[in-house]
């Protein structure tokens, strides 16, 4: 049994071809994120922008994430959806489309990261020291920081991005940012990746445990009640608040592990070679890959299940009514 999966592995490898079934199954899960993608992205910026959500400092790095999810959405997604059901390996489009949809891809993960990071840094002084380090000036200039040192990072990826010609038994194509289990023997875009690689890795892995240890804080506290909490409802509120924005921010950061770090894996064993072979199978680079894209289509649901004030907001934006509970905003989530 093992001999045989082994078998088929080394064969879809070797020849480039997989199952038009599997093909198709990647194509339909991309294409079926486009829609919640786009417009629950949509949703949540229309939310921040035109509700009373856009008082909470917090919620301006909430639109700069959800800014990069609309992003690949509208653009990555649809094309990779077409490129993995009917035109795997050869890429479809001119070397300019590619390296377009590296830049966007790169650069969106970029911004998240880092966003992220920003939003662990504020919710750290917020869970334990009792206040926020970013006014609203403070957080506009750290997210204009944060956009504009991604984009001239992600141009690297321009110059080591767009297509290469991969050979198989079947013939040689030109394959968009190297989406094939081949291994990477190229020196200047295995340095770019390593970097990469070694800086993304970390940082997603410290954020998980960044939010595991205040998620713990913040149970150990409230396992042991204060007298300053059993004398003020407005204290106990303000508590709440706090720890429903930490729960959701800690979902959006395990979401996007889940989502990016198989990925992330996957590059490294093509990239150092850690075992007997260097090359993996495509189907797992491009069911990895695709898990990566998804991403961008959770994050809206994650804001619906999580925050009852972004369901407010979304309420009164598709009924057009107010929301009597979006009157009186917090300055949390």
């Amino acid at each position: 049994m093992t001999l045989n999966i082994s078998t088929e592995s080394h064969k879809s490898l070797a020849s480039g071809h997989l199952p038009l079934g599997f093909k198709i199954t990647i194509g339909v899960l991309c294409l079926l994120a486009v829609l919640p993608g786009v417009f629950g992205n949509l949703l949540v910026i229309l939310a921040i922008t035109r509700t009373r959500l856009n008082h909470v400092v917090i919620n301006l790095q909430v639109l700069s994430l959800a800014t990069t999810d609309i992003l690949i959405s509208l653009f990555p997604l649809p094309v990779l959806s077409a490129y993995f059901t009917f035109y795997w390996p050869q890429w479809m489009l001119s070397n300019g489309w590619c390296k377009a949809s590296v830049y966007v891809v790169n650069l969106c993960g970029l911004v998240s990261i880092l966003t992220m990071t920003s939003i662990a840094i504020d919710r750290y002084f917020a869970v334990s020291k009792n206040r926020t380090i970013f006014t609203r000036r403070r957080c506009i200039g750290t997210l204009v920081f944060i956009w504009i040192i991604s984009a001239i990072v992600a141009i690297t990826n321009i110059i080591n991005g767009g297509l290469h010609k991969e050979k198989f038994q079947n013939g040689s194509f030109d394959i968009c940012n190297r989406i094939s289990g081949k291994h990477i023997g190229d020196s200047s875009t295995r340095l770019s990746l390593i970097i990469k690689l070694l800086l993304g890795l970390p940082i997603i892995i410290g954020l998980v445990l960044i939010y595991v240890c205040l998620s713990y804080s913040v149970w150990r506290r409230r396992a042991i009640p204060t007298e300053e909490g059993s004398r003020s409802t407005s204290v106990r509120k303000a508590k709440s608040l706090k720890i429903r924005a930490l729960h959701m921010m800690f979902a959006i950061v395990v979401a996007f592990a889940i989502c990016w770090i198989p990925y992330y894996v996957v590059t490294l064993l093509r990239v150092v070679q850690l075992t007997s072979s260097p090359n993996i199978n495509p189907g797992v680079v491009l069911l990895c890959y695709a898990l990566a894209m998804l991403n961008s289509a959770v994050n809206p649901i994650l804001y619906a299940l999580l925050s009852k004030r972004f369901r407010c907001a979304f309420r009164e934006i598709v009924t057009g009514r107010p929301s009597k509970r979006n009157v009186q905003i917090s300055s949390y989530i």
